[in-house]
């Protein structure tokens, strides 16, 4: 009979089997864990420094690099329209007529004049020469033959002007005005005609952009192209393709755009097939700047962590080891590493001036059409000439008692009229070459070529100086009232009669201009909207690194805080009812005491109300004490800053806190 084993004793049997396999197996296992792994093999890259090519792209727009109104500069009915809409003309082409009827009578009316006149001078000279006329007769016949050419010019021009042509070449766009309909004068648009070969782009950087790209280039670690040349500039349009040709950098405007902190640049382009349309919207980027040792990683070595952008190293032990990197822009495949690693480490019918140039004073700016104005010019000199020429036959004859004295008082009159007259129709004529008034930058050209100019009201373009350049800044009615009242309680001392009180201007990437400047304009009230009174400082600014329009900050220097109390910053506590400090008193008991902290000194408060000279406060540890403990004086040792020069004599206080020793602040 055969023994059955109970199940207590198969659970028994079971879980020993158990534990010697696995003693077994922990013992084979153990000399494989102990063997460290072999190291893996990675592909590594040795850090060198190349010259590249800097990145710097913008969205841009395309613009007509002319575009002309085309208007009538006399009246009728248009009586022809020979060209068709939307398609490329020739500088001169004949676009409207207008009916020449009148203009066409007037102008053979003095052309009949003009020979009439010639006629009577030609015929009168001989006869003077024999005395067989006055010579009043012949100085007559010389001004109306004057008069008559002058009227010759302005009739003929006007005749021309029947035929209005295109000013330049380029697109025309639809007509404005059909056939058969009256043109009332220059008010009335035509048709416009745009030049889109070459064509213009504009695009805007920011304010930090140029600063960042200023200061690379002054570091030397941006590369502008060899002078004379201008910054090339390339084009990518909407389907990701290039436009054919580069352009180039050709105009800077004067200031940045208020609204939206940018400046506007723009740049010329080759488009002789018309691929660029005037509104296309385009992606700009600037050509010809380099970055000299700058280093490229490829992009996959480059990973993202909590702290930000990371990459892996193999140090000389060829250990592996993670390494912060500031990645800031693309260059092809690669990252461009600015922090982090470095070399070795493994892994008008002229306008002559430039547009946002400088202008010397007086540099010719634009040249308008002067064709009636010299016409007006010479027939008043020709009015004065016959003048004088009447003037001195008649005073010897007065002195002779041939002629009346009313007939040389008469003559008298007609000549200054003349002279005033001269004078007039040669500022006139001077006037057609527009000039600049100031030394500075010319801005963008307002009207083009080939546009009309109805006078003063039409701006042409701005010249603006910004070698010395003014800060605007307005402190408010409660700044004002407070400054007044420390500097009348002696609890601010102003700097020295006559001395301006001087200014340092902080950028907005927060360096500092090289140039403090000086307050050279307070207005006289307040702005009744805002509350604050407008003031003025005035700086150098030879590199133009400040443009109209830029926002910085305004520091007033100069002004001194007698007696001032000082404690370094991380003193200061925020509780329930305020800012407060842990002092120590005279029985070395730690206390709270309220403080009225108001403005930073580097890196210190100062304190206006709560502490006295002598006060103990606790510097270090503020933290491990609590009111009523008593604590052990020790001496403060500060860094070198505002706070420890303020406080370098100071003994005290004691773990587990450092308090220091108020002391004024001379």
């Amino acid at each position: 009979m055969k023994r059955l084993i109970k199940p207590a004793t198969w659970t028994a049997v079971v879980a020993l089997a158990l534990v010697l396999v696995g003693t077994v197996a922990a013992r084979r296992r153990t000399p494989l864990a102990s063997a460290a792994p072999p190291a893996p093999e990675v592909s590594v890259l040795t850090v060198v420094p190349e010259t590249v090519a800097a990145r710097y792209e913008y969205v841009g727009q395309a613009a007509a690099s002319r575009s002309v109104e085309v208007r009538s500069q006399v009246t009728g009915v248009i009586v022809a329209r020979p060209y068709a809409e939307g398609t490329d003309v020739a500088k001169g082409t004949l676009l409207f007529r207008i009916d020449p009827t009148t203009y066409e009578a007037a102008y053979r009316s003095a052309q009949a004049r003009l020979a009439n006149a010639d006629r009577t001078l030609a015929r009168l000279k001989p006869l003077l020469a024999a005395r067989a006329v006055a010579q009043k007769d012949v100085d007559d016949a010389q001004q109306a033959f004057d008069q008559a050419r002058a009227a010759v010019d302005q009739t003929k021009k006007d005749y021309d002007d029947t035929f209005v042509r295109a000013e330049i070449s380029g697109r025309a766009g639809r007509a404005q005005l059909e056939l058969g309909a009256r043109v009332t004068g220059s008010g009335d648009l035509l048709t416009t005609v745009e030049q889109v070969d070459p064509i213009y782009v504009n695009f805007s950087p920011s304010d930090e952009d140029l600063l960042r790209l200023r200061r690379d280039i002054a570091d030397g670690r941006l590369l502008m192209p060899p002078a004379p040349r201008a910054l090339a500039v390339q084009v990518t349009l909407a389907d990701g393709s290039l436009l054919p040709a580069a352009g180039e950098l050709n105009f800077a405007d004067l200031a940045l755009q208020p609204a939206t902190g940018t400046l506007q640049l723009r740049a010329q382009l080759k488009n002789p097939q018309h691929v660029l349309l005037p509104g296309q919207f385009v992606r700009v980027r600037l050509l010809g700047l380099k970055r000299p040792s700058a280093i490229l990683i490829p992009q996959r070595t480059v990973q993202q962590g909590l702290t930000g952008a990371f990459v892996y190293v193999v140090g000389d032990s060829d250990k592996v080891a993670a390494r912060n990197v500031a990645a800031t822009s693309w260059d092809g495949g690669s990252w461009l590493i600015e922090q982090g690693l470095q070399v070795g480490a493994g892994v008008i019918v002229a306008r002559p001036y430039a547009e946002g140039t400088d202008v010397a004073k007086g540099t010719l700016l634009f040249r308008i059409d002067p064709t009636t104005y010299e016409a007006a010019y010479r027939s008043a000199q020709a009015r004065l000439a016959n003048a004088d020429r009447t003037l001195a036959r008649l005073k010897p004859l007065l002195a002779a008692r041939a002629v009346a004295q009313k007939d040389v008082d008469d003559a008298q009159q007609a000549f200054d009229q003349a002279r005033a007259a001269v004078d007039q129709t040669k500022k006139d004529y001077d006037d057609t070459f527009v000039r600049a008034e100031i030394s500075g930058r010319a801005g963008r050209a307002q009207l083009e070529l080939g546009a009309r100019v109805t006078g003063s009201g039409d701006l042409l373009t701005t010249v603006e100086q910004v070698d010395p350049i003014y800060v605007n800044f307005s402190p408010s009615d409660e700044d004002l009232l407070r400054l007044r009242r420390d500097i009348a309680d002696g609890r601010l001392l102003m700097p020295p009669a006559p001395r301006a009180l001087a200014v340092q201007v902080t950028l907005a990437d927060g360096s500092l201009l090289p140039a403090a400047g000086e307050l050279n304009f307070a207005d006289l009230a307040l702005q009744p909207a805002t509350g604050t009174l407008q003031l003025r400082a005035q700086l150098k600014n030879p590199q133009h690194v400040l443009l109209p329009g830029q926002f910085v900050r305004v520091r007033l220097l100069g002004l001194k805080r007698p007696s001032a109390i000082l404690i370094p910053q991380r003193t200061v506590q925020q509780g329930l009812t305020g800012a407060f400090v842990y002092v120590v008193g005279d029985s070395d008991k730690v206390a709270a005491r309220n403080v009225a902290a108001t403005s930073w000194d580097g890196g210190s408060w100062l304190i206006e109300q709560g502490l006295q000279v002598g006060d103990r406060v606790i510097v270090d540890g503020v933290q491990k004490v609590a009111p009523g403990q008593p604590a052990r004086p020790v001496a403060y040792r500060p860094a070198v800053d505002s706070a420890a020069t303020a406080a370098q004599d100071s003994t005290l206080i004691a773990p587990p806190a450092v308090p220091l020793r108020i002391r004024s602040r001379p």
